[in-house]
């Protein structure tokens, strides 16, 4: 059992777990898909710039060279693409700032989150009520943009289906 203190700091966590998803599934569909993946593999440079200003965490200069061929191959693709969207890149950057902010935030909360019991949270818990968390944002997020669709769709996917 979680403490109620426990979910109130997950909750957070939660919400950028599931912007990223929203956003990535945004940036997808706006563009192609190669795209918003090839924009999407930045997610590395994110990470060390937010570990740096949110956990006060240096990164090496051998990691900053390493992200240099990340951040030269995504700038060559992306003025490359023949169908650039502007939705499909910028869903793609929120995805990326969304997760890694997922990412740092949880790692900043790993050794302070704890069951009712005082046993620390495992990562594959904290990663399980994370995307519960997500899903929970996600789904009457999806109903107010989608809801209108779904009695046709419902109904369309039913109609191959003997009662």
């Amino acid at each position: 059992r979680l403490s109620a203190a426990t979910y109130r700091a997950l909750i957070p966590i939660g919400t950028f777990h599931a912007i990223g998803h929203i956003a990535g599934t945004v940036g997808t569909a706006a563009g192609s898909v190669s795209f918003a993946q090839v924009v999407k593999a930045a997610g590395p440079v994110y990470a060390c710039v937010l570990s740096a200003a949110v956990l006060k965490q240096a990164v090496s200069l051998r990691v900053w060279l390493s992200l240099a061929p990340i951040i030269a191959g995504v700038g060559l693709a992306t003025l490359k693409e023949l169908s650039f969207a502007w939705a499909a890149l910028l869903g793609a950057v929120a995805s990326d700032l969304a997760l890694a902010l997922r990412n740092v935030l949880s790692k900043q909360s790993m050794g302070a989150l704890s069951t009712s019991d005082g046993d620390k949270l495992a990562p594959a818990d904290m990663f399980g009520l994370l995307t519960c968390i997500s899903a929970a944002v996600s789904v009457p997020a999806a109903l107010l943009v989608e809801g209108r669709a779904l009695p046709a769709l419902w109904a369309s996917a039913a109609a191959g289906y003997p009662a």
